[in-house]
């Protein structure tokens, strides 16, 4: 019940769709905001007679109570339901320049709690107001926050102000982040101490005043750090300014949008708004599928803020998808389509369902409020039939091949198999089941058989010994160029006599320490994941399927060649595994059977002096031991006039040659450089090749979501990538980071291919999970591509954010030594070493643990995150909120938590329709869109803020 009081956030919140701000007198603290011309100078800070800015005339100074009208402080009290308007879909129509009707989309009106309980507060301490007489804001707030600015569409700011560090992202050109330096005001972990930072643009130039003091101090402008940079001649105006905000004990994000000079008709902006308030990542998207859900006319002037490449991909889709939606022609009789209602018979089957009363509380007492599987002793005769129907249509639709040479189960065999994969996935999404019923390993009888032929890492070959057995010293690494923690910052440029820095000549003078990496939203020294890019070349090199032939070593290293690839400008062009393995000068008969390492993958390709596109060679792991092929004239040699470097380590006589490797034995004493000279790799590559402990620790029912914390080996079997990184919370509140480990056991493995163990692991391991790291160094040269359209910057009026960026801003501020810990509240999906699978995760450590720990899903208590939304305009505010059932749910590309009901009532069967829907509208430029085309009922659902 304690969870139900935040429903008085909506009370709150979103009572108001448009409201005018109430005038207050200024806060007292408002002295740098005020008259930012006013502080002193100090070793290049302001009162610079040459800057233009003396005296105080036109000072910017804060827009009276912009944004000070308590929304920031959230009432606590009697939770009240949501109370449906008298007329629950108010349309206002703007006629717009087609000719068309634009209807916006309303927000929930419920009503407001009365006056008593606005005494007792949930505050985010940390507040901002726009500046009245500049494009700025001033925010304040305790030095132990983190926020971010966003000077829209051009620059975001960061402010870690625990760790005094601001950096600057300019989105024009084909920048980097730059730090701010020399700040003499510091918080210095002084969770006492108050910041202040105003923001404006004048001339032309951001000014940014930082002044760190007291709490109880008397504001004061004496030593206000103060940063200028000379923004380039843009193509757009600034917009708006948002601000995001956090606080971690109670779960509220805050996003508010100040708009400063929208040039957007205003039937368009009251879309877009409307998509912003409902909490869309991807506003263009949004923006767009509202236009085609309310059958906008084409020529209506709101278009003209839609992308050129955003109207080609929904025309593609739309193209593609024609037949689904309109249910026409589409094959029922065909196996994919025999497959999918089999796969739907056995999941509304396979629970036991509760009739009687009694049987209704034993559901609500269950742990999790979960459905209940049913035993091997309730299987009927229904399910028994359709589980030997869904193994035979498996097969045939299956194309990895792995039915065609293994025994299929009887239906406990198979049954059995499902049991384990679904108690492995507790509280999974019935989208995600789906995908994972298409594992052919279900259908195994010997599921032992499984792991056998997957796995394929071999040392043990004399002339590639020395990969496992380099010695070197540490010391050594930490003198080399792997501290990745060297930032761009600003005193690397030159200042003009006012001490402004000029951006736009950022990119010329920069030095950067690779010419390949630079840190954005995708990949930073936080988070790594270049496959949520999905315009990027990384992003389109896709899970691979080895099959049942041990030729992980192939698979590790043609991706992390196509990543460098990628990385160096080549495009992706996905490579032949088979034309590898049949050029290999070992027998046949042990290609699938016995394991070999990327070393020689480079020795086989630097010696054919070729490597095809897998179009040329493709690959089935039967075909394997083939004879080597002879190229033919028409095919592709991605290999080209590539080099291998020769890589010699300090101080020390041996060289290898086309690659380097960094064992984690040998950093015991120092995993914190380990891990810094993985992220660089990774950073400059796109991927590193791990090798990794698999047998007896994974298997065909590893859950891939969730964050595994395991130890390794000694002597590791597999070879995998590992592609990206990212923090999160354990179960005992505590901050930690992950590696994103890409495998080569096809989509419906993992979590899409994929899964996360913990960078440092348990304690108590002899062994990391990641044994060693190998990178390729090679020198790509002049490499034969096929021709491609010459593509067209993207270009998109609206702001697109990354999946994580609600996430890492929750992470960011959430600090381990809170007084409320997130273990009472917020459970992430972390699956630690569970009871039923205790002994395959710790067989391969020194001193196990002595409890027992049970599977997550009986004590896991999911925490609603509450995600405030605000748009000030004019003085009068609009709000909406997004409540996401977990912390890991704002991590997500697309949710059904962003569902909009016209009926208040009526969100959950929106929400509903959203999920059970999902997996035919997931591969849609816009999903929302493809949702709203299936849903037919009638207009209360709307699906594009998904």
């Amino acid at each position: 019940m304690v969870y139900r009081l935040f429903i008085i956030l909506v009370l709150y919140v979103i009572c108001c769709t448009n409201v005018i701000v109430g005038q207050e007198k200024p806060p007292p603290d408002s002295t740098v905001g005020a008259n930012p011309g006013d502080e002193r100078e100090s070793s290049g800070r302001v009162n610079n007679p040459a800057s233009g800015e003396q005296g105080t005339t036109n000072s910017p100074t804060e827009q009276p109570d912009q944004t000070r009208d308590r929304s920031s402080s959230v009432p606590q009290g009697s939770p009240r339901e949501p109370v449906s308007p008298e007329n629950p879909n108010p349309v206002t129509q703007i006629p717009g320049n087609g000719g068309a009707l634009v209807t916006p989309i309303p927000l929930p009106k419920l009503t407001l709690e009365d006056s008593e309980s606005s005494k007792s507060v949930i505050d985010i301490e940390v507040k901002s107001a726009l500046l009245k007489n500049y494009d700025g804001v001033k925010i304040t707030g305790p030095c132990r926050s983190y926020f971010r600015v966003m000077l829209v569409p051009h620059i975001t700011v960061y402010v870690y102000a625990t760790y005094d560090r601001i950096q600057l992202e300019p989105k024009f050109g084909p920048s980097d982040l730059i730090d701010i330096n020399d700040l003499t005001n510091k918080c210095n972990k002084d969770s006492n101490k108050y910041f202040k930072l105003v923001l404006y643009i004048k001339n032309n130039i951001l000014i940014l005043k930082w002044k760190v003091q007291d709490k109880d101090s008397k504001p004061t402008n004496i030593d206000v750090d103060v940063k200028k940079y000379k923004i380039p001649k843009l193509d757009r105006p600034f917009t708006s300014i948002q601000v995001y905000t956090v606080n971690t004990e109670h779960g509220l994000i805050e996003s508010k949008n100040y708009d400063i000079n929208s040039e957007i008709p205003e039937q368009c902006e009251a879309i877009s708004t409307n998509c912003f308030l409902n909490g869309s990542l991807d506003v263009e998207n949004c923006y767009h599928c509202t236009l085609l859900a309310k059958k906008v006319d084409s020529n209506n002037e709101c278009f003209n803020y839609v992308s050129k490449e955003a109207k080609e991909l929904i025309n593609k889709n739309l193209e593609e998808k024609n037949k689904t939606f309109k249910g026409e022609d589409e094959d029922l009789d065909s196996n994919e389509q025999k497959l999918e209602e089999s796969i739907d018979n056995i999941l509304s089957n396979i629970y036991k369902i509760y009739e009687s009363k009694q049987d209704k509380e034993r559901k609500k007492s269950h742990y999790n409020n979960k459905k209940e599987l049913v035993t091997i002793g309730e299987l009927n005769s229904v399910l028994k039939i359709e589980l030997l129907n869904y193994c035979k249509l498996l097969k045939e639709v299956d194309r990895s091949g792995m039915l065609d040479h293994h025994e299929i189960g009887n239906e406990i065999d198979i049954f059995n198999n499902l049991i384990r994969l679904l108690k492995a996935h507790p509280g999974e999404s019935t989208y995600v089941l789906n995908e994972k019923l298409r594992n052919p390993a279900l259908c195994f009888k010997n599921i032992e058989e499984w792991l056998v032929n997957k796995k394929g890492l071999l040392l043990s070959n004399e002339k590639i010994q020395n990969l496992s057995t380099t010695n070197y010293n540490v010391t050594d690494l930490e003198e080399s160029e792997y501290d990745y923690e060297r930032f761009i910052s600003d005193d690397m440029f030159e200042k003009d006599m006012n001490g402004v820095i000029d951006l736009s000549l950022f990119d010329n003078e920069k030095k950067l320490k690779s010419p390949y990496f630079r840190r954005n939203k995708y990949c930073n020294n936080e988070y790594c994941d270049r496959w949520k890019d999905k315009t990027g070349c990384i992003s389109k090199i896709e899970v691979e399927e080895q099959g049942n032939c041990g030729l992980c070593w192939i698979f590790a290293s043609k991706l992390h060649f196509e990543t460098i690839r990628c990385m160096r400008g080549y495009g992706h062009f996905r490579s032949s595994a088979l034309y590898v393995a049949n050029c290999s000068d070992r027998d046949s008969d042990e290609i699938c059977f016995v394991g070999s390492n990327p070393v020689e993958f480079l020795e086989i390709v630097e010696e054919t002096g070729f490597l095809p596109l897998e179009s040329d060679v493709p690959y089935y792991y039967t075909d394997a031991g083939n004879d080597c092929p002879e190229p033919e004239k028409n095919w592709i040699n991605l290999w080209g006039s590539t080099e291998l470097l020769n890589h010699k380590r300090p101080r020390q006589r041996m060289i290898t040659k086309g690659y380097i490797s960094y064992e984690s034995s040998y950093f015991s004493d120092n995993m914190d450089l380990f891990i810094k000279i993985i992220k660089r790799e990774i950073q400059n590559k796109g991927s590193v090749i791990a090798y990794i402990k698999t047998e007896n620790v994974i298997d065909f029912d590893f859950n891939g979501k969730g964050v595994h914390n395991m130890c390794g080996d000694k002597e590791p079997d597999h070879a995998a990538n590992i592609i990206g990184y990212g923090n999160y919370i354990d179960e005992e509140g505590e901050k930690k980071s992950y590696w994103l480990i890409r495998n080569s056991w096809g989509y419906y493995w993992g979590d899409e291919g994929n899964f996360r163990v913990d960078m440092y692991g348990p304690s108590y391991c002899k062994y990391n999970f990641i044994h060693t790291v190998v990178v390729f160094k090679i020198d790509l040269g002049i490499i034969e591509v096929p021709k491609k359209e010459k593509e067209s910057e993207y270009f998109s009026y609206f702001l697109k954010y990354t999946p994580n960026f609600l996430y890492n801003l929750f992470f960011n501020n959430y600090t381990t030594n809170d007084e409320y810990k997130l273990n009472n509240r917020l459970k992430t999906n972390q699956h630690n070493n569970k009871k039923n699978k205790k002994d395959r995760y710790i067989s391969a450590q020194d001193e196990p643990p002595t409890d027992n720990v049970e599977s997550q899903a009986e004590n896991n208590k999911k925490t609603e995150i509450y995600h405030i939304l605000k748009h000030i305009k004019d003085k009068k505010i609009k709000r909406g909120l997004v409540k996401y059932e977990s912390l890991l749910e704002t991590k997500k590309d697309h949710s059904c938590s962003r569902t909009h009901s016209i009926d208040p009532e009526k969100h959950e069967e929106c929400n509903q329709f959203c999920i059970d829907n999902w997996k035919a509208c997931k591969d849609h430029y816009s999903p929302g869109y493809c949702l709203t085309k299936l849903y037919t009922k009638d207009d209360n659902c709307f699906f594009c803020n998904v």
